[in-house]
């Protein structure tokens, strides 16, 4: 009896042991996350970069601002010379543009809606330096090509101001007075109101006569040698900014 029931106890006592499984082994450590991508380059716009906006239709309405009613001009496409109608664009706001026009007086602007225009990216701008006679292509700060010009005689001046190039025109003969070529320039000569049968406006153009160059021989125009001014047209689309400066 005491030995069943010792047998009793003991069995008992293993019955409610609780024997612990082997511990599992620690998971691996899983390695270090991977670092973020760097943000993606800002593009930085380069000095001098702008917009064109070329008239898709055969009128483009002007507005005095984005918020005027009602034109109050507009411009024919093309343009009274034949040539496509472009706008230098100098605020971009969406369905609107605030734009720079080849109008009396120098340094016109208007607005003009988007919906009547095209755009295209403009990368180079041309300086002139009157003082230096000095016509330089820029893209940002680099130079691309720069040549020596003869500018407005004293009774006819080149006008300072910015403007645009709103008009190529290539010439078969080279012999005449603008030379192979010309890229018109939307700037007005302060005293000539009509020249050539034009309209008193400017350009950048070749020359029949070389030895002018580096001198105030021109009723206003920026001349060059024919060479240079082949260079400075394929660099200069229509739309490309023009800075003249004393």
């Amino acid at each position: 009896m005491a030995v069943a029931v010792l047998l009793q106890l003991v069995a008992g006592v293993v019955g409610a042991l609780t024997i612990s499984a082997p511990t599992a082994q620690a998971a691996a450590i899983a390695p270090p996350a991977p670092p973020p991508p760097p943000p993606a380059p800002v593009a930085v716009p380069v000095p001098g970069e702008a917009d064109a906006a070329d008239a898709a239709g055969p009128v483009v309405p002007l507005f005095q601002s984005a918020a005027a009613p009602q034109p109050s001009g507009e411009l024919k496409n093309p343009t009274f010379e034949g040539v496509p109608l472009v706008f230098a664009v100098l605020e971009d706001q969406g369905a609107w543009l605030h734009v720079r026009i080849n109008v009396r007086p120098n340094g016109a602007t208007a607005w003009i809606r988007r919906s009547d225009v095209s755009m295209r990216h403009i990368s180079n701008r041309i300086v002139v330096e009157l003082g230096a006679r000095k016509l330089q292509v820029l893209h940002g700060n680099d130079v691309l090509a720069e040549h020596p010009v003869a500018i407005g005689a004293p009774s006819g001046p080149t006008p300072v101001g910015e403007f645009y190039v709103d008009a190529t025109v290539h010439i078969t003969r080279p012999d005449s007075p603008y030379g192979v070529g010309q890229l018109s320039v939307s700037g007005f000569s302060e005293v000539y109101k009509s020249f050539g049968g034009g309209i008193g406006q400017i350009a950048i153009h070749g020359t029949n006569n070389p030895r002018s160059i580096g001198g105030n021989a021109s009723h206003g125009c920026v001349r060059m040698l024919n060479d240079a001014w082949n260079q400075v047209a394929a660099l200069a689309p229509n739309g490309t900014p023009v800075s003249i400066r004393p």
